[in-house]
């Protein structure tokens, strides 16, 4: 077999193998006198076809058995020949005929590829990393406590002006530039003020109208809103109030907490268990803002070329992924429009990046995962159970499941690795300041 490599670019790489062509004409009939035992061919018994007539029949089939099967033996051994690792390769490889002018004799293809690039060593000291500092106060429990009752509210139809909190019942047209525009009117719909389903100067609009009022408004749309037609443009707005129910909030009792299911029934036991929840949410949020802020970091401190074939495939998965929630948003077949290629792009190569990063350092450290970390994991998730302990059994006894937390495990433990060495700053701040009021509402 003869082989040479020829680089095309910093990663593309093409083999060239040239296959004496006796050999594949004897794998073709090794190949052809096992088929013989068993083909079944018009006028003679099974297994007494002469190879010649198996040939003929089955030729092409068997051929192109042959042949592939060839081709990934040659390939496998021909990266042997030039020291290249199979574990350096990036996706699949590329086979095709070779081009040109073939060798009398021989069996010729070339097989296209990339390898996975070399990871540069960094300057870890340059990563700036703002730690939150946040503590769960009596005051965030009042409001959680109060988000509950909101929640479970009886709305009863008032003659006060629409505040936030209401429920409004209303008509609607809007108007561009003096027209209407499609999806701009409707009757009779329910706004939630305050509860950031429409957009904000919409809701703004709302406040302060009794039932039986109207009032034309000015809207403005975002840059980035959907409808092209209406991003960054002012719309005008007609609104009409129906109705306008008020929210009458259940008293904060034993009663109140015995219907949220709260084991002890007591006001005080529901203190605790939003307390509780509060801070395992909390914990959970601060190791993301962390973990984010860790990873920029990385993607900014590693200059790196990219194999398109990672990017290409992390594309397709970002718009699998994109089609599945329009079609959740009840988008039934989403069209090649709303999932172009370009507009996946630029987080496809920040996920091929940080994954190609974080590999060849975790590797590099000799990171795994260890048992204690892993079981406080799985643990902490646990605790959002009725019945931690059953569900803590059963993460341990699903290898699928474990391997999430396994995986877990060792990236905790190499962000904790990378703030030892990052600029750290301690940021002490309100859970409300941290989440974000709209944030905590939602």
């Amino acid at each position: 077999m003869q082989v040479s490599l020829e680089t095309l670019s910093a990663l593309q790489r093409r083999l060239h193998i040239a296959l004496p062509q006796e050999q594949i004409d004897a794998a073709i009939e090794e190949r052809a006198k096992r088929m013989a035992k068993t083909a079944k061919i018009a006028g003679f018994r099974p297994g007494r076809a002469p190879i010649k007539m198996v040939l003929q029949q089955y030729g092409e089939t068997i051929r192109s058995e042959v042949i592939g099967a060839k081709i990934d033996i040659c390939f496998t051994e021909a990266l042997k020949q030039q020291s290249i690792a199979s574990e350096t390769l990036a996706g699949y490889p590329q086979f095709g005929a070779k081009e040109g002018e073939i060798q009398p004799g021989f069996f010729e293809f070339t097989a296209t590829f990339e390898v996975m690039p070399e990871i540069p060593a960094a300057d870890f000291s340059t990563i700036e990393v703002e730690r939150p500092v946040v503590h769960v106060e009596e005051s965030d429990i009042d409001y959680t406590l109060d988000v509950l009752r909101r929640q479970r509210a009886d709305y009863k139809v008032t003659d006060q002006a629409a505040k936030d909190g209401d429920r409004v019942f209303l008509d609607f047209e809007g108007r561009l530039n003096g027209e209407p525009f499609e999806g701009g009117s409707g009757e009779n719909v329910r706004v939630d003020v305050g509860s950031k389903q429409f957009l904000p100067d919409f809701e703004a609009g709302v406040i302060g109208l009794k039932a039986g009022e109207s009032k034309v408004i000015p809207v403005n749309f975002p840059a980035e809103y959907g409808a092209e037609n209406l991003a960054g443009k002012q719309a005008e707005f007609t609104l009409t109030v129906r109705e306008i129910h008020a929210p009458e909030l259940p008293a904060l009792d034993d009663a109140f907490a015995k219907a949220l299911g709260v084991k002890a029934g007591t006001v005080d036991g529901l203190r605790s268990e939003v307390r509780r929840n509060l801070e395992l949410e909390l914990t959970r949020r601060v190791r993301e803002r962390i973990r984010d802020q860790v990873f920029k970091g990385l993607l900014a401190v590693h200059e790196l070329e990219l194999p398109q074939v990672l990017i290409a495939e992390e594309i397709q998965e970002l718009a699998k992924g994109a089609v599945k929630r329009l079609q959740d948003m009840g988008v039934k077949k989403p069209t090649p429009d709303m999932v172009k290629p370009e507009y996946f792009e630029e987080n496809a190569r920040e996920q091929v990046k940080l994954r190609l990063v974080l590999s060849h350092l975790v590797r590099a450290k000799g990171l795994k995962p260890e048992a204690e970390r892993t079981r406080r994991l799985v643990e902490e998730a646990s605790l959002a159970y009725e019945n931690p302990q059953e569900v803590t059994e059963w993460v341990f006894q699903t290898p699928d499941q474990l391997r999430q937390f396994e995986a877990a495990a060792v990236e905790e433990a190499f962000v904790e690795w990378v703030l030892t060495q990052a600029k750290v700053t301690d940021a002490p701040q309100s859970l409300s300041k941290f989440y974000g009021r709209a944030e905590v509402e939602a």
